[in-house]
């Protein structure tokens, strides 16, 4: 195969990959109470960390995707 097209499928994961981690770089959100908490606590602790479920998921996907472009740079950088 031609090194071009690993190059191009590199730019395609590396732009994606770098585009997820910009949207989701936010940290996670911590619980807001201290020693008080609301009468709805569980409600309000199942929502965040539903929150940071998605944030997490959000950037490892975002990870896999610029190892994936790496990887691909790498095999094209090989490949005569």
């Amino acid at each position: 195969m031609n090194p071009i097209i690993f190059n191009a499928l590199a730019i395609l994961f590396g732009l994606s990959g770098s585009l997820i981690m910009f949207l989701n770089g936010h940290v996670t959100k911590p619980h807001p109470w201290g020693i008080m908490a609301p009468s709805d606590w569980k409600e309000i602790s199942a929502q965040i960390d539903k929150d940071n479920m998605r944030i997490m998921k959000m950037q490892r996907l975002g990870m896999s995707f610029l190892f994936i472009s790496f990887s691909l740079q790498g095999v094209a950088l090989c490949i005569p």
